[in-house]
């Protein structure tokens, strides 16, 4: 059988991701922003939190590149960086068998 090997670099950000998914508050944020940009103010009204708590988790998925902002006027919109996620869960799916690829694909 064959091995795959995963680089150190790539390994390190699939398990930053994923710890960072590991949190409620911020696979709720991914969520929500998958559906579409969004402001603060209405993150915080969709997901009942403090802006505080929403600003808190928004600026720890800013330093991992998984979300881009745009601005308008003193709003601030966010989005899923779909570049980001394309690279990190197209390696991960690119490396699974065949098998079990086509399974995931089907779905």
């Amino acid at each position: 059988m064959n091995r795959i090997s995963f680089s150190s670099d790539y390994t390190q950000r699939l398990s930053r991701l994923l710890q960072l998914l590991g949190d409620e508050t911020r696979l709720r944020i991914v969520l929500c922003l998958a559906q579409g940009e969004a402001n603060v103010t209405e993150l915080c009204e969709w997901l009942e939190l403090p802006q505080s708590t929403v600003s808190h988790h928004l600026g720890l998925l800013r330093l991992a590149d998984l979300l881009t902002t745009r601005r308008e006027g003193r709003q601030v919109f966010y989005a899923v960086s779909k570049s980001a996620w394309r690279d990190l869960a197209g390696g991960f799916f690119d490396q699974l068998p065949r098998g079990i690829r086509s399974d995931v694909e089907a779905r």
